[in-house]
């Protein structure tokens, strides 16, 4: 690939921050709907003996979004090959950070993930949830069940209640959250410092993953 530029200095920030946040998504994808398909729990009583009566079972309730499908298909823009927004769900230019979605219930994700300076937080969550507000409407107007998430994390590593709370509502528990949003803040946090270290550095070649 041809050599990276670092012009402005913080282009590479949101780049480098996102790897490491996407691959964190891959690898508790399975952790995550594991959780569906466990054993029940078995309780035993002496021989000729009348167990208890058995409670009504229903199908639990949970707001996790992951556990409601098993064909969850994820899609990240990143890398070389540009992200092309599912044509089946709706048609768009926009390229979202993360689309997950599911055919069998007609459920679709959309992750996008800014990474500004602390005292931005807010406004960077603001224009990207205006951004892809029409693409959401869009998929809900295809009978698509469409749920919007613009997460952000500083470059000097504040990680926003908006991150945890997309982590929670996919299915990871509150201490895998917490976990993930460390990382992510870590990352951001050195991936800054890599590039005040790199200032004055015209040209980049090959940057090592962090």
């Amino acid at each position: 690939p041809p050599p990276l530029s670092l012009s402005p200095p913080l282009s590479l920030s949101p780049s480098l921050s996102l790897s490491f946040f996407l691959s964190l998504f891959a690898a508790t994808k399975t952790l995550s709907l594991s959780q569906s398909s466990s054993a029940p729990f078995v309780n035993f009583h002496p021989a000729g003996t009348v167990g208890p009566k058995k409670k009504d079972c229903r199908p639990l309730k949970t707001k996790a979004r992951l556990l409601h499908a098993l064909d969850w298909e994820f899609r990240f823009d990143l890398g070389p090959t540009q992200l092309c927004f599912p044509v089946e769900i709706t048609s768009t230019a926009l390229r979202p950070d993360v689309v997950i979605f599911s055919r069998s219930s007609k459920t679709v994700i959309i992750i996008e993930l800014t990474v500004p300076l602390e005292d931005r937080t807010t406004l960077a969550h603001d224009r990207k949830t205006s951004k892809y507000a029409s693409l959401s409407k869009s998929c809900e107007e295809n009978g698509w069940a469409c749920s919007l998430y613009a997460v952000e994390v500083g470059c000097l590593g504040y990680a926003s209640y908006s991150l945890l709370r997309c982590l929670e509502d996919l299915g990871l528990s509150r201490s895998l959250a917490r976990r993930v949003r460390t990382e992510c803040s870590r990352v951001a946090l050195r991936c800054s410092y890599l590039l005040f270290l790199r200032r004055q550095i015209v040209m980049w070649d090959n940057p090592d993953c962090l």
